[in-house]
């Protein structure tokens, strides 16, 4: 990869010689982008509900207790249908 073609080692010199004028040339043909971009606007949208949303309420201590008792309860039938013991 060090050795270079001839082509490129002319094109280099090339470039080495005539630097100032080519960055010249570029600085002078660039224009500026300013005041291209467009500002964006926020859009809104406008949800309508046909029903009002339902408010959660917190779960009391007695709610819950009453929750694990009925599982427990549901276990222990679950397992006298399948048969397990140890329940």
């Amino acid at each position: 990869m060090n050795d270079l073609t001839d082509k490129q080692k002319a094109n280099r010199a090339y470039y080495r010689k005539h630097a100032e004028t080519i960055r010249a040339q570029k600085r002078a043909a660039y224009e500026a982008k300013t005041g291209t971009r467009k500002k964006k606007t926020a859009v809104r949208i406008s949800v309508e509900r046909s029903a009002p949303a339902v408010k959660r309420t917190a779960v009391s201590a007695d709610d819950l207790a009453r929750m694990n008792a009925r599982r427990r309860i549901e276990d222990f039938k679950l397992a006298q249908e399948l048969g397990i013991e140890g329940f």
